[in-house]
């Protein structure tokens, strides 16, 4: 079973998903990776107009703002990143990273505004990119920002409102009531610690072969051999290895039953402590499972992340809905 990761995308979720652009800025670089954004356009040409509120005064954004911004996130981005459609490079994707930018104009003029801050995070973001840089072997920090026509001071800035952008929707969501959330959704939060044997037919074999060969395996189970050693010896789940090879004798620990497939996730709801399950069939898959504990935890252990969940929900919201009653024109050169 593969063990699923949810990653916020920097463009997807944008505001928050700023720790995966700090994790893509130790990515090799050659000196000729960063070359930089240029809109055709006068330096003081407007290319948006908005307002932070509906009935604000509207601000403008020059071409010089934008393809300064364009950089930044060029500098944040990994090298697959920095190419082809999709990149800050590609004229095709500038209305939708004009977007983005406004939304954090906006939302950082509102956090100002609340007296939000995240300068705290900040620093740390900062020092954890001039550091990646530094191990680096063809290209500093200080080549990139010249590469690019950055400075560290406009760096810094970026990385303050995209970070007060973050704050302010955290904020909010932590004064938002999410207990009745987490009562009508406490299977979602439920976790079990679990060992995971996965058997797949061999090439060429019939339906019938791989079936008699995992019962075998599944009678050993249920008879009350080492249920970590069977499935070090048998289970052919990618997840049972960890990073340095070493296999985990099957074992998933505190593993939120939600992003099992059903049918396990129903297997693993229904085992008691101890007890192996019958052999689940799923998708051509074989499974065979032992609980080893199961447990709802209480609300405020899962208060951060129903906080952080609400606060993509606030941004998702204001992105989609409210942002475009807040822009009064893009002019973006074609």
């Amino acid at each position: 079973m593969d063990t699923m990761r949810v990653q916020k995308a920097l463009f997807g979720v944008a505001v928050l998903g700023f720790a995966l652009a700090l994790s893509l800025a130790g990515c090799k670089r050659g000196a000729d990776a960063f070359a930089p954004v240029r809109l055709p356009a006068a330096k003081d040409a407007v290319v948006a107009e908005y307002r932070v509120q509906e009935d604000g005064d509207v601000r403008t954004v020059s071409a010089a703002d934008f393809e300064r911004f364009l950089n930044f996130l060029q500098l944040m981005s990994s090298p697959a990143q920095r190419q082809g459609p999709g990149s800050p490079s590609d004229r095709g994707s500038w209305n939708h990273y004009l977007d983005f930018y406004l939304s954090l104009l906006i939302l950082d003029a509102r956090a100002q505004a609340a007296g939000t801050s995240g300068q705290a995070w900040s620093e740390e973001n900062f020092s954890a990119l001039k550091k990646a840089f530094a191990e680096e072997e063809k290209v500093s920090f200080d080549q990139a920002l010249r590469s690019l026509g950055l400075t560290e001071e406009g760096v810094r800035a970026e990385i303050e409102r995209m970070n007060r952008a973050q704050a302010y929707f955290l904020d909010l969501a932590e004064k938002q009531d999410l207990r009745q959330e987490f009562e009508q959704n406490r299977d979602a939060f439920v976790t079990g610690t679990f060992r995971l044997i996965l058997m797949l037919p061999k090439e060429g074999e019939a339906e019938a072969d791989a079936r008699a060969r995992v019962d075998e395996v599944w009678k050993k189970a249920k008879a009350g051999e080492d249920f970590a050693a069977l499935a070090d010896t048998y289970s052919v789940d990618p997840g049972n290895v960890d990073p340095q090879g070493k296999k985990l004798g099957g074992l998933y620990k505190d593993f939120p039953l939600v992003v099992l497939p059903e049918s396990l996730r129903k297997v693993v709801l229904s085992l008691e402590p101890g007890q192996v399950s019958d052999v689940v069939v799923d998708n051509g898959s074989y499974y065979i499972v032992k609980l080893e504990e199961r447990r709802t935890p209480a609300f405020e252990e899962v208060r951060p992340g129903l906080v952080q969940s609400e606060a993509r929900r606030m941004y998702d919201a204001f992105y989609t809905e409210e942002l475009p009653k807040l822009v009064v024109s893009r002019n973006l050169p074609s």
